[in-house]
C-alpha cells in the first residue's frame, strides 16, 4: 500500500473517531451540525463516523500498509458492525 493511500485511510479513521467523540461528549448535538460545520453532506459525515467502528486489527493493518489490494475507504465504510464479520467480508483470516 502506498504511503499516500495509507495516510488517507488513517486520516479518515481519525476523523470518524473525532466526530464520534464530539457526539458522545455532547460537544456536537448531531451529525447535521457536524455536516454544516464541515461543509459536507450528512451522508459523508455518517460514512466517516462508521470508520470509528472498524476492528482494531484492521486499523493496525491499514497503518502498517498490510490491507489487501482493493480495500479502500469505500470498502471500510460499508463493513458490518461485528469485527469477525468485517474480516470475513474483506476476505481476511480470523486471526489477521
Amino acid at each position: 500500500m502506498h504511503a499516500e493511500r495509507r495516510a488517507r485511510h488513517l486520516r479518515a479513521i481519525a476523523l470518524g473517531r473525532k466526530w464520534l467523540d464530539e457526539l458522545v461528549s455532547g460537544k456536537m448535538t448531531d451529525t447535521d451540525a457536524i455536516a454544516a460545520r464541515e461543509s459536507r453532506s450528512l451522508r459523508s459525515v455518517n460514512m466517516t463516523i462508521s470508520l470509528a467502528f472498524v476492528a482494531p486489527d484492521i486499523i493496525e493493518a491499514a497503518a502498517a500498509g498490510r490491507l489487501p489490494r482493493g480495500v479502500g475507504i469505500t470498502r471500510l465504510v460499508d463493513l458490518p458492525p461485528g469485527w469477525a464479520k468485517q474480516k470475513e467480508v474483506l476476505g481476511l483470516p480470523a486471526k489477521f
